[in-house]
C-alpha cells in the first residue's frame, strides 16, 4: 500500500484501502486522518461512512454522527446511509435517536426499503415484536418480497417455524410465478 500512496496519495481507492487498513491495524487516528482526505478529495457518501466509522472507532461520537449526517445529506435517499446513522446512535446507546431516525426516514421516503430501515431498526433494538407488528398490519407484505422474507426470519428467530412456513406459504400462493422465493 506504501506505494500505491506514493505514486497516486490522493486515488479514492488507493485511500479507501490504506484507511481500512489502518482501522484493521488500530491505527485508528491515522486511518480518520486517512478518510479526512478521502472525504476532502472525494465528498461522497461512501467517504463520510467511511469518516464516520472511523471516528467512531476514535471515541468521537458527535463527529462520528456529523459525517454520517454528511452522508445522508449527500445521498438522502439512500437506506444504507441512515442505517449506518442508525448503527452508530444504536452502539452509542442513543436508542431513542436510533429509532427517531428510522422513523423520519420512513415519512419522508415512503415504500418497503424505508419500512424495512424502521424494522431492522427494531430488531436492532431487540425489539422484535414491534417488528413483527408492524409488519403483519403494513399492506406492502401483500406485494413485497423482502417484507414476506424479513416477516419470515422474525418468526424463525422467536422460534415460530409454523409461521415462518405460512407466512412464505401464502406469499407462494399469492405470486406463483415467484420462482426466486420458491428456491429459498
Amino acid at each position: 500500500v506504501r506505494d500505491l500512496v506514493r505514486i497516486s496519495p490522493n486515488d479514492p481507492g488507493v485511500l479507501t484501502l490504506q484507511g481500512q487498513i489502518q482501522l484493521a491495524r488500530g491505527q485508528t487516528m491515522d486511518a480518520v486522518n486517512t478518510f479526512r482526505t478521502l472525504a476532502a478529495y472525494t465528498p461522497s457518501s461512501g467517504a463520510f461512512v467511511l469518516l464516520s466509522r472511523a471516528l467512531y472507532a476514535a471515541k468521537d461520537e458527535s463527529a462520528a454522527a456529523f459525517a454520517a449526517r454528511r452522508a445522508i445529506e449527500l445521498t438522502p435517499d439512500s437506506a444504507e446511509m441512515r442505517m449506518n446513522l442508525i448503527n452508530l446512535q444504536i452502539e452509542a446507546g442513543h436508542r431513542a435517536d436510533a429509532l427517531a431516525t428510522a422513523h423520519e426516514y420512513r415519512m419522508s421516503y415512503t415504500g418497503p426499503r424505508a419500512d424495512l430501515v424502521l424494522v431492522d431498526t427494531f430488531i436492532l433494538l431487540k425489539r422484535s415484536n414491534e417488528a413483527e407488528a408492524f409488519l403483519e398490519k403494513n399492506p406492502a407484505l401483500k406485494s413485497d418480497q423482502q417484507l414476506v422474507v424479513r416477516l419470515s426470519q422474525i418468526a424463525i428467530n422467536s422460534g415460530n417455524f409454523n409461521k415462518a412456513r405460512t407466512v412464505l406459504a401464502n406469499w407462494i400462493a399469492m405470486h406463483p410465478d415467484d420462482y426466486a422465493m420458491r428456491r429459498d
